[in-house]
């Protein structure tokens, strides 16, 4: 047993390779290793701006030998009428380099083949890792991969060094005309450029003398007690969001904080403002006082050792306070105009060159806004409200803050509104439209602003579609699977009964041009927006969305709360009864005429009778269940058909020679079968 170490050195990754690729390297090396037939007992991974590296502990020193039982040709192939071996049976033995004396006969389906016992002798693992680590370096992928020089080769960053060592042992493999060795580098500027592994055993204690800190984890708890330190001697408390933690944990190689600090004057600015440049664009922590106000301070975590720190800090004051110059001059510069004002520009602001500018989008977003008013009805609704918060939704984007800083669409727009005595339930929605912002983001909290999130977000979604724009594998440009399941969970959340049809056709002729036809596009939307439904309701079974949506409801709430009454009766003692009694029906019902009118008359048996007045004592109440979206209770009202259901078909004879008492008792049945359709088709449902 060896230790294996195997380090690609790079040029900087981007933080947001690192953690992914170092998986991906994890995952390919427990996957090879196994297919290798290759023991060994762990494997850890460790990563840094300039390098990607994983260190497996006791890896064989040799495959395991492979004993196997092969299978020939059938004994009646292989031999010949004298006993002797045919050319198929020879072949057989030669490709295992096998003796005669080697070949016996077991039984196999009722007839005798030929078998040999195969011995694979296991190759030395320091001949198998050379041809491994190259494959392992070829099959990592990244989102934006580079090439460099005249190879076609593409890797995340150019590649500068590889360390490949088993054991004491350096590995002789080449890749982007880089070869292996056992020399690895430090800290670009504090460490050696040159270091000579001896064993892997030495490698993170070598790194960490030349300051690098390979393990993630250290490199995060290094900070967070660094962090905590500050807090405690300083009486702070840090903003540590995990987003930026994990970022800055993965743009350096030591980290050492320090305690940075801007004039108090700026804290007069909307604290979105000074956050951004902070967090987004600089990568502070921001810092608040015990009250949970904002303080002119900021923790920033250098690359380095505290050698001149007082520099570093110095430096990186200077930055952030021009930065904090600029927003304040922009706001100030910003408010002189009516925030209405600013829509004027949206007319020379291009939107989408296919479909125009952002201004258009804003009279479309007002036109929706307005549909889905008039659909829902809400009392908490003034309409002029919403056309004045429809036509400020997107003015801020005209400002010079979010031209600068894009991060704040929408947040901007509410400050400028709030600052210029606007509403404050139309401040509040045009921030609000642009949620959620992320896959698990905050959702709006008023009418206002959910009606404005879904009509900014259908109309980019057909917007987006009508055009040739989808989302496909990793390319989403637009966001459109964020902004369906946006709209999907608003929808549910708020209990906004839409139907998603009507909105696509509003949508649509607002938009008043496409490359597709009206039919063609909602198959696509409509087939975009069920794959997102799934995606976002995944606690339900695939088999339950295939039931509901065939039917032709496209509200969104309906098909959720009928998926979720589904399964409640999946997981309950009535699914068994629902699905039997209506799969009964279902298969004869199929059968009926169509143009077939039912008559009561023309019951004779009284298991059929019992049937009829069965389904029709439950029909009214089904139906107003239906009516106020009792689901559940509609479902298991029909469960109780089960057994008049089971009595009609043990009792009487459907396909009988009288034509006409044969299609009456289809059509009762498809009358049971058509009760239940408008909600779901449970021949769909896997029992």
């Amino acid at each position: 047993m060896r230790k294996l170490l195997f380090e690609i050195g790079l040029e900087e990754l981007p933080a947001s390779f690192i953690s992914p690729a170092l998986q991906q390297l994890k995952d390919l090396f427990i996957s090879n290793l196994n297919e290798l037939n290759l023991d060994f007992n762990g494997i850890n991974t460790y990563g840094t701006p300039r390098r990607l590296s994983v260190i497996i502990d006791q890896l064989s020193t040799k495959q395991n030998d492979i004993d196997e039982e092969i299978k020939g040709p059938p004994k009646r192939i292989a031999l010949d009428d004298d006993g002797n071996l045919t050319k198929a049976g020879l072949g057989f033995m030669k490709k295992f380099n096998a003796n005669e004396s080697d070949l016996y006969y077991k039984d196999y389906n009722s007839q005798q083949y030929l078998y040999l016992n195969n011995h694979i002798e296991g190759k030395k693992t320091i001949e198998i890792l050379p041809n491994l680590l190259v494959s392992i370096i070829e099959s990592i992928s990244f989102p934006k991969p580079m090439r460099w020089g005249s190879s076609d080769i593409k890797f995340g960053r150019p590649i500068r060094w590889l360390v490949a060592m088993f054991g004491k042992d350096t590995l002789g493999l080449e890749y982007a005309d880089v070869k292996s060795d056992s020399i690895t580098k430090g800290h670009r500027f504090l460490g050696e450029k040159i270091i000579k592994i001896d064993h892997p055993d030495d490698y993170i204690s070598l790194l960490k003398e030349n300051y690098v800190i390979a393990d993630i984890k250290q490199r995060e708890s290094m900070i967070l007690d660094q962090i905590s330190e500050l807090e405690e001697n300083y009486g702070f408390d840090i903003d540590v969001e995990k987003w930026l933690l994990d970022e800055v944990v993965n743009l350096l190689e030591y980290p050492t904080t320090f305690v940075g600090n801007f004039d108090k004057s700026y804290l007069e600015l909307p604290e979105e403002v000074i956050i951004t440049p902070m967090q987004d664009h600089q990568r502070y922590f921001p810092v608040r006082d015990a009250d949970g106000e904002l303080m002119s301070h900021f923790i920033g975590v250098r690359n380095g050792s505290k050698k001149y720190i007082e520099n570093v800090k110095s430096g990186n004051e200077k930055v952030l306070i021009a930065r904090l110059s600029d927003a304040k001059f922009f706001y100030q510069e910003d408010l002189k105009k009516p925030l209405i004002s600013y829509n004027e520009k949206l007319k020379n602001a291009v939107f989408q060159e296919d479909i125009g500018t952002i201004y258009q989008k804003v009279e479309r977003i007002k036109d929706l806004a307005l549909f889905i008013e008039a659909e829902l009805n809400l009392p908490t609704i003034d309409k002029e409200v919403l056309i004045k918060a429809a036509e400020l939704s997107k003015a801020d984007l005209a400002t010079l803050m979010v031209y600068e800083f894009p991060e704040l669409q929408g947040i901007m727009g509410e400050k400028y509104a709030l600052a210029q005595k606007v509403d404050e339930k139309i401040a509040t929605a045009i921030k609000e439209h642009y949620m959620p912002t992320s896959s698990n983001g905050e959702l709006p909290q008023s009418d206002y602003g959910a009606i404005l999130a879904i009509s900014d977000k259908i109309d980019t979604i057909v917007s987006a579609l009508a055009v040739g724009l989808s989302a496909s594998g990793s390319q989403d440009p637009y966001g459109l699977r964020r902004q369906a399941a946006g709209i999907i969970k608003i929808m549910v959340e708020n209990d906004y009964r839409i139907d998603l049809y009507q909105l696509f056709s509003i949508s649509f002729e607002l938009l008043g041009k496409s490359f597709k036809q009206k039919d063609e596009l909602w198959k696509e939307f409509w087939d975009f927006f069920t794959t997102r439904i799934r995606s976002v309701f995944d606690e339900f079974s695939y088999d339950t969305f295939d039931s509901v949506f065939e039917t032709d409801n496209y509200i969104i709430l309906d098909i959720y709360q009928l998926s979720k009454s589904l399964m409640e009766i999946k997981n309950s003692n009535k699914y068994s009864s629902l699905i039997a009694g209506y799969k009964r029906a279902n298969n004869l019902a199929q059968k009926a005429k169509k143009d077939y009118l039912f008559g009561l008359d023309l019951l004779q048996e009284k298991e059929e009778k019992e049937l009829f007045h069965a389904y029709d004592s439950i029909k009214d109440k089904f139906n107003e269940n239906i009516k106020q979206l009792e689901y559940t209770a509609a479902l298991t009202l029909f469960s109780t058909l089960e057994d008049k259901i089971n009595n009609f078909f043990d009792n009487v004879m459907v396909m009988v020679d009288d034509e006409e008492l044969k299609h009456n008792r289809l059509a009762l049945l498809q009358n049971i079968v058509d009760l239940i359709k408008p909600i779901s088709d449970l021949s769909k449902l896997v029992e």
